[in-house]
């Protein structure tokens, strides 16, 4: 009888193991993509944790990846595919393929965010070619529309061809095409030019 049960016990852990693929550490052989993969095939979203905390999370209504402990099914919704936020803060970034969107006909876009408003954009404008920088992109964010660069900037040419100057932050190849130049110093009220006022000293020729 003790040998009988044995053998069922065996018989049977043979018959489980026959409906369960094992998937090992070291890799895995002579598997089937539509039954042998990590993943879910109910309506629930797949999570990743490590200390029991979510470090990344996958809808499986958009598809939507989340890195952080961030919700891929929150609202507000972004759009993007890939989010990068967490709970403690309300800003996140997201990158979206998708044209017209929010009505600009952009496409490949990285997005910043605050908690329900659009700040700041880097668009690859496809219709026109163009990498576009748009700072401040929603009046109701609070971000303002500068672009602030800090250290020097090239425009044109082979960054290893040429050596910026000691004391000058910009160089343009080529020139520039513009409609107006004012030229201040930063620590005046308003930066104002007060070159015109009839009080104004003019350096004298010499010095000049």
């Amino acid at each position: 009888m003790y040998t009988n049960y044995k053998l069922f016990i065996v018989s049977l852990m043979i018959t489980i193991n026959g409906f369960n693929q094992t998937w090992n550490l070291n890799g895995n052989s002579n598997t089937n993509p539509a039954q042998n993969f990590l993943g879910t095939t109910d309506n629930q979203q797949l999570k990743f944790k490590t200390n029991s905390l979510t470090r990344l999370s996958i809808s499986p209504i958009t598809g939507v990846v989340a890195i952080g402990d961030l919700d891929p099914d929150a609202t507000p919704n972004y759009g993007g595919l890939l989010r990068l936020s967490s709970s403690t803060y309300s800003t996140a970034i997201d990158l979206i393929r998708s044209p017209n969107a929010i009505g600009t006909g952009w496409d490949n876009q990285i997005r910043f965010f605050s908690t329900n408003n659009l700040r700041h954009m880097i668009a690859d404008d496809y219709a026109s070619g163009k990498l576009v920088i748009r700072p401040g992109s929603d009046a109701n964010s609070g971000a303002i529309e500068v672009l602030d660069i800090r250290g020097k900037v090239q425009i044109g040419g082979d960054i290893n061809t040429y050596t910026m100057p000691i004391g000058y932050s910009l160089y343009v190849e080529s020139g520039i095409l513009t409609e107006k130049v004012k030229v201040a110093i930063k620590t005046t009220g308003d930066w104002s030019d007060f070159v015109f006022a009839k009080n104004y000293k003019l350096i004298p020729l010499s010095d000049v």
